[in-house]
């Protein structure tokens, strides 16, 4: 019986060569993406579970809630947060640190910025990764040692053992490697290769003197990632639990200009996040290079997998009952010579999985053929090893096997439910009902493909809204060099900005401390008046008087800063935190700054003067008054998924770190190498860091257009899919109707009117298609733009455009059938059956 069945199911494949082509093409597309999407969101969930002893490790992070300002989501921390961890709260056995900074690192004739992490000197006890060279006990213990990657090890040092190997750092340390790692691998928040213990001389932020610098004191700024184990057995509650009354303890209400006995809790509230979920940690207070995750990602993706496998199931479900006709005498027939039901449904089962189960064998192929192109266009190594990765194929296995019972249930119940004597009686397949069935599938497939289709539109011009955006500045051939602060460059800096600009080429060279689009974030408290509910955190930016001419800033109130006006200058030690700062010193603010303050308009802030919180946040935390003198545009420095900030400028001749050369559009590559070569010639010592402005606005977006470009292709597919399964309804459709249409020619019918007829038919559902599709879409698209403070408008275009689409494809789709049918000789027509 078995074999009976197989070879009727391999006959009906063979004889009805478009329907078998519709059916396996559709399903191996289907399963295709859906497995590509499979490996995309396991990769994603597979970041850092390769490191080992994750049980009870995990990352302190927070949320702040700063005055005058919308909360701020950290996944870093304060630098005394671990000590006191340690030492304060029950359950936690081990604490370690981890920040981030960039330094030249020079072996021999090799000099390179490379990012190094400072950590604690257990730390690779507490987070283990495997060492190849190295104990972790040990490796970090004595300070100016160095645990490095194996790629690092082959840059500098080839072939060659680097355990022993010294490097010197740009700060003139010297550091010797005790440790070596095998290259991270892509699937880590960690985005390091070289490691050195925190408060050695290369390490560049607080050096040997850290824990006495009146900045590690400091609990709100959010420096370092605090990593902490608990002991086994311990709930992670009952840790958290004890954070609130840690903060209470050490975050002091007077520096933030609240009364002595506020509570600070409702400033800081931190939390605990298990190490393997950290790649899902959406915060703003970061750094590193590694984008996080996004879960709205994952569920979007895994939807658009499982929709597009059931516009899949519905193609098969809609040929299948089409074609009911075609096999209902062989169901009356196996009826008449006992063939139950039962046995028919398994029958008819059967063939579908049998057709899934090819299917998968072709998407497989297509799978193995695309993953190349694949892996370039989500940007990361993307392999199947079926022995490896067998949960995939066994999960690949079941979506064909699940597809084929989806997609082959009803037709089955369909044709095993015929009877016999009315069938063998009328040629006819005696089903009630299908014709609507089949029209209320083409109406959910075509709801989906039309709610898809609007996503995309308003994903891709939401992203394209967000690069064309006027920021406010100037972005475009502003190329930026950094690392001017420096001890290397700090004797030539002048020499090195006037060479610069002797360039024709270059139109204006402006220093500042940073520079837009670098996601680093410095604020500082202002104490409008005696009541602290009038207390704004302000981003501080510590800029020259020529910044806001070379960006393209307007002034809107007041004045610009000068290098003449003494009143202007903020003359002190950057680098001492405990230098006298000057008072009455003048500051621009930008328009946000003026609405947050208060004032009515820009003019009214002029001459106002503030107090501004100074020093570290120490017991010796003063203030110092700063008077308004300038109002400027708002200038957006962020991703646009953030607000403008209230901002103040301040000239502070030696707190800069960056060039900004604004250069001409017509030698971009010249002037370029020519920056590169003069700062060569002036700073032999020290490698050139440098990128252009926009290209770093761009990578704000990058993810962002990633996900839009993968949501786009798969939504592309879906439709495509949708429109095979059309395309083989079309063809039945127009050949059930022969002999219909030719009465209608006999009777004087144009072609024009049988083709309107016909794609009247498949105009319906897809009309009813937009009126589901359209809310839905909206409801979810609505939501999402919610995560932008600047957006695009959900306008009607949107959704008129993707409701035109989807009738265009469909009858762009029937055309063909409908034409070769309308054109057809009534008399072949008539002589149809």
């Amino acid at each position: 019986m078995f074999q009976n069945y197989v070879v009727v199911a391999l006959r009906n494949l063979a004889k009805h060569r478009l329907y078998s082509f519709i059916n396996i093409t559709g399903l191996a597309v289907a399963l295709s993406s859906a497995i590509l999407i499979m490996l995309f969101v396991r990769d994603e969930l597979s970041y850092d579970k390769w490191i080992p002893g994750q049980d009870n490790l995990y990352r302190a992070e927070g949320v702040v809630y700063p005055p005058g300002r919308d909360p701020i989501t950290a996944s870093s921390s304060m630098y005394p947060l671990a000590d006191v961890m340690k030492n304060e709260i029950s359950g936690v056995v081990e604490t370690t640190r981890l920040t981030q900074q960039n330094s030249a690192v020079k072996y021999g004739d090799k000099s390179f910025f490379e990012p190094v992490n400072p950590v604690g000197a257990n730390f690779f006890q507490v987070i283990q990764i495997p060492l190849l060279k190295g104990d972790p006990a040990t490796v970090l213990a004595r300070p100016d040692t160095a645990v490095i990657t194996e790629s690092i090890a082959k840059k500098y040092f080839g072939d060659e053992d680097p355990i022993g190997k010294v490097f010197i750092f740009d700060t003139g340390a010297t550091v010797e490697v005790t440790g070596l790692i095998a290259d991270l691998p892509h699937n880590t928040h960690l985005d390091s290769k070289i490691f050195i213990p925190l408060g050695s001389k290369a390490d560049r932020a607080y050096g040997p003197d850290g824990p006495n610098n009146p900045g590690a004191n400091n609990w709100l700024a959010f420096n370092y990632y605090t990593y902490f184990r608990i002991a086994p057995g311990v709930d992670i509650d009952s840790v958290v639990a004890q954070f609130p009354d840690m903060v209470r303890k050490y975050l002091r209400p007077e520096p933030l200009g609240l009364p002595a006995g506020s509570d600070t809790t409702e400033l800081l509230k931190l939390n605990a996040v298990a190490f393997g979920e950290l790649h899902f940690s959406a915060s703003q207070l970061t750094f590193g290079d590694v984008p996080a995750g996004d879960w709205g990602t994952i569920y979007g993706f895994t939807i658009i997998a499982a929709l597009i496998l059931l516009i899949a199931c519905i193609n098969f479900m809609n040929l299948a009952t089409a074609r009911a006709t075609q096999r209902a005498r062989e169901v009356a027939m196996r009826k008449v010579v006992g063939a139950s039901r039962r046995q028919l449904i398994v029958q008819f089962l059967g063939e579908s999985v049998m057709i899934a189960v090819f299917s998968l064998i072709v998407a497989l192929a297509l799978v193995e053929l695309l993953l190349p192109i694949y892996s370039t266009f989500v940007d990361r190594p993307i392999t199947l090893s079926y022995l490896r990765d067998w949960d995939v194929a066994l999960g690949a296995l079941a979506m064909a096997v699940v597809t084929g019972l989806l997609g082959g249930i009803y037709p089955a119940l369909v044709l095993s439910g015929f009877r016999p004597a009315t069938v063998l009686k009328s040629n006819r397949s005696g089903q009630s009902g299908s014709g609507n069935l089949r029209a209320a599938l083409v109406i959910l497939q075509f709801s989906i493909s039309i709610a898809l289709g609007i996503t995309a539109a308003v994903v891709y011009g939401q992203t394209v809204y967000a690069r064309s955006f006027d920021v406010g500045l100037k972005r475009d051939n502003m190329l930026v060099l950094t690392g001017i602060g420096r001890d290397q460059v700090e004797p030539v800096r002048e020499t090195l900005r006037n060479e610069l600009k002797a360039n024709p080429d270059v139109i204006s060279v402006v220093a500042s401390q940073s520079v837009p689009f670098d996601t680093n974030e410095n604020n500082t408290l202002w104490m409008v008046s005696d009541n602290p509910a009038d207390n704004i955190i302000i981003r501080q930016m510590d800029v020259e008087p020529e910044f806001f001419e070379a960006y393209g800033i307007k002034l809107i109130a007041g004045r610009f800063l000068s290098k003449d006006r003494g009143e202007d200058r903020r003359d002190v030690d950057v680098e001492d935190f405990n230098a006298p700062e000057p008072e009455n010193l003048s500051v621009l603010i930008n328009e946000t700054a003026v609405r947050r303050l208060g004032f009515k308009t820009p003019q009214e802030a002029l001459g106002k003067t503030v107090r501004e919180s100074v020093g570290p946040g120490s017991e010796s935390e003063t203030t110092a008054v700063r008077v308004i003198v300038g109002v400027v545009a708002d200038a957006h420095f962020d991703s646009l998924r953030q607000p403008i900030l209230p901002t103040r400028y301040v000239y502070t001749p030696d707190g800069v770190n960056h060039f900004t050369v604004s250069i001409k559009g017509e030698n971009i590559q010249a002037t370029t190498e020519f920056v590169r070569q003069t700062w060569a010639r002036l700073v032999p010592d020290l490698p050139i860091r440098l990128a252009f402005l926009d290209d770093s606005y761009q990578k704000l977006y990058a993810e962002d257009a990633k996900r839009g470009e993968m949501f786009g292709l798969f939504t592309v597919i879906a439709i495509v899919v949708a429109c095979l399964g059309l395309f083989g309804l079309a063809s039945f459709t127009a050949e059930r109707r022969t002999k219909e249409i030719g009465i209608r020619k006999v009777f004087g019918a144009r072609v024009r009117d049988i083709v309107g007829l016909l794609l009247w038919q498949f105009s319906k559902p897809v009309l009813i298609a937009n009126l589901i599709a359209w809310p839905i879409a909206w409801y979810y698209l609505h939501d999402w733009l919610k995560g932008f403070a600047y957006r695009i408008d959900l306008g009607p275009g949107y959704f008129i455009a993707a409701g035109l689409g989807a009738l265009v494809i469909a009858w762009g789709t029937v055309a063909l059938h409908s034409m070769r049918v309308a054109r057809s000789k009534p008399v072949n027509a008539l002589r149809y059956e």
